[in-house]
């Protein structure tokens, strides 16, 4: 349920990013972070920490970056925004349901 959320609000950040200048680094570092607070409130706890956890974060940060600075280089219309915006919301969502195990791989 929360990784489809998340899904959309990407999906809706990029949408609203069509005409203006992005600032991928800021605006990751909030998605994410919105991420952390909605799982938050969503388990009514906070996360054990540890370094599995915090590399998924940062994988999906990575990923968030990307999107949001490929952006401006691939899309030129409303249209490929749109499509773009689509394709990379579902993206996130499988991205968000296997970082965490391959997270856990790369620990071991």
């Amino acid at each position: 349920m929360l990784g489809i959320l998340l899904a959309i609000v990407l999906g809706l950040w990029l949408i609203f990013s069509t005409n203006r200048e992005a600032n991928a680094l800021t605006e990751a570092t909030l998605i994410i972070l919105l991420a952390f607070v909605l799982s938050c409130l969503v388990d009514r706890s906070l996360p054990e920490f540890s370094w599995v956890l915090m590399l998924s974060y940062f994988f999906q940060w990575i990923y968030v970056f990307l999107v949001i600075w490929l952006l401006d280089i691939i899309c030129f219309s409303i249209l490929s925004v749109m499509i773009y915006a689509g394709v990379t919301s579902i993206g996130y969502y499988f991205f968000y349901h296997y970082s965490l195990q391959w997270a856990q791989f790369m620990i071991g």
